[in-house]
């Protein structure tokens, strides 16, 4: 799947117009502070084990935990211990902005 905007929860009606607008042209919209260079986004992918690779592409592609620790045969607290260590390196606080990182830089 791809995600062309995320918008807060406490935006304005003026920031989710944009936000809609945007994704109907087909344009990505992202907060501020979730915004980074794509090379920066490549430099940080380039430095993940095939491990991390393979479980942001599932989670990217909107697989949950149970499922990703079943298709890879691992409990869902490595998955969780995966992700968080995936976090940290990409420098995000979620699922959906480890995604964006991923989709920004395909």
């Amino acid at each position: 799947f791809n995600v062309l905007a995320i918008v807060p929860r406490d935006s304005t009606v003026e920031t989710f117009a944009l936000a809609v607008n945007s994704a109907a042209m087909g344009m990505m919209f992202l907060p501020g502070d979730w915004r980074t260079t794509p090379e920066k986004d490549i430099k940080d992918l380039k430095s993940l084990s095939a491990r991390q690779r393979e479980i942001l592409t599932m989670l990217a592609a909107g697989e949950s935990n149970k499922e990703i620790g079943r298709a890879l045969n691992i409990s869902t607290g490595t998955v969780k211990a995966h992700l968080e260590s995936l976090y940290r390196r990409l420098e995000v606080k979620n699922r959906t902005q480890a995604a964006m990182m991923l989709n920004i830089s395909s």
